[in-house]
C-alpha cells in the first residue's frame, strides 16, 4: 500500500477539512451577532411627533461604521422617546430629503417632535456627544 493512499492520511485529511469548515462558520456566526443593530431609514417619521436623529450614511465612508455603532449604544436608551434614523445616500429613497436639506455624507441632524432642525453636526460623534446634544437640543433625558 502506497504512503498517499493509506487510511491514517485520509481520515486526518476528512478531519482537517471538518475543523476548518466548523472554525470558519463560527467566526462567522461571532462576527453576524457583533453587526450592529440596523438603524431605522423610514425619514417619513420626522416631525411625528417624536423628535429624531438623522444621520447621512455612506458606505464608502469608515465615519459611518463608527457613527451608526454610537449610535446603537443610545437606542435601547432612548429608543421610546427618540427615533434615530439613517438617511443613506445609496439609496433612491433618500435622495430627495439629501437635497431638500443640502445634506452631506456624514452629517448628523437633530430634530425637534414637530420636523424643525435644531442642530446640525458633522460625525463623527460619540455616544457620549451624542446624548449631550439629544439631552441639550431636544431636551430628551434618558
Amino acid at each position: 500500500m502506497s504512503e498517499q493512499n493509506r487510511p491514517d492520511k485520509k481520515r486526518f485529511r476528512g478531519l482537517g477539512i471538518v475543523v476548518t469548515v466548523v472554525f470558519i462558520a463560527a467566526m462567522a456566526s461571532l462576527a453576524l451577532l457583533n453587526l450592529p443593530k440596523g438603524i431605522d431609514m423610514d425619514l417619513d417619521k420626522i416631525g411625528t411627533g417624536k423628535p429624531a436623529v438623522v444621520f447621512v450614511y455612506d458606505s464608502n465612508l469608515s465615519v459611518s461604521g463608527m457613527q451608526t455603532e454610537a449610535m446603537n449604544k443610545l437606542r435601547d436608551d432612548y429608543d421610546e422617546k427618540l427615533n434615530f434614523l439613517v438617511a443613506d445616500v445609496g439609496r433612491p429613497q433618500a435622495r430627495d430629503w439629501l437635497q431638500r436639506n443640502q445634506a452631506r455624507a456624514a452629517e448628523l441632524f437633530f430634530f425637534d417632535a414637530q420636523g424643525s432642525i435644531q442642530q446640525r453636526q458633522s460625525a463623527p460623534l460619540s455616544a457620549e456627544e451624542l446624548a449631550a446634544i439629544i439631552h441639550s437640543k431636544l431636551n430628551i433625558h434618558q
